[in-house]
């Protein structure tokens, strides 16, 4: 897979369509486009994408992301912001930013139980661990976190999230509390980039090398 692959494309119209995600009080709202494109697009479900909309270089160009929630040859539909309902119209370049599926370890699980990989939206970090991967190596080392889910019913379990090869990093001291804005994932040549975008607490980014996710067991 080309992981930071992009398409060029030209939108037929955009519809609004229900979007039903478990554990969330009310349906929400995607948006099916229907398409004219060449080549094929390789994405896949749930992946990230960047969307590209307006003449460059004017006032009506613009850039936001979007969630692929189902793709077919001739429509894809699309989480985003409401907002960005109309520019979606004039759209002609996707970009894959991230693909969960392809690049998180364990990520089939969250997908099965959110609707789509979330970006843990004013969770609480609640534990950080480092670990040197190779003795002796201060290049080498994993980082470790333990999300308290703030959107689900109180029995469920903290979120584990463990960073291999990470380097680069540039993060803020632990405090109490640490709560995120939200995780963001992107692609940087063959490494991985993670921003934890936080509210209050720990914070930052780094790049790493695998990213693995699973519930506190």
């Amino acid at each position: 897979m080309n992981r930071a692959a992009e398409w060029s494309i030209r939108v037929l119209s955009v519809e609004p369509e229900r979007l039903h995600f478990p554990h969330a009080r009310q349906d929400t709202l995607g948006y099916r486009l229907k398409l004219k494109h060449s080549p094929k697009i390789e994405l896949l479900c749930y992946d990230h994408i960047q969307v590209a909309t307006g003449t460059a270089g004017t006032s009506s160009w613009a850039a936001f992301t979007a969630i692929v929630m189902e793709i077919n040859p001739e429509s894809m539909l699309l989480f985003t912001a409401p907002m960005y309902q109309e520019q979606l119209k004039e759209a002609h370049k996707i970009k894959r930013i991230f693909s969960p599926l392809h690049s998180i370890q364990g990520a089939e699980q969250f997908i099965a139980y959110y609707g789509y990989f979330p970006p843990f939206h004013y969770d609480e970090i609640i534990d950080v661990g480092w670990e040197a991967e190779n003795e002796g190596s201060s290049e080498e080392k994993s980082l470790t976190i333990a999300i308290k889910p703030s959107l689900v019913e109180e029995a469920a379990k903290n979120i584990i999230f463990r960073f291999q090869g990470v380097h680069e990093e540039n993060l803020s001291s632990v405090e109490d509390p640490n709560t995120i804005f939200q995780l963001e994932f992107t692609y940087q040549e063959e490494a991985i980039r993670v921003v934890i975008d936080s509210q209050e607490g720990f914070g930052g980014q780094f790049l790493c090398r695998s990213v693995h996710v699973g519930w506190e067991c």
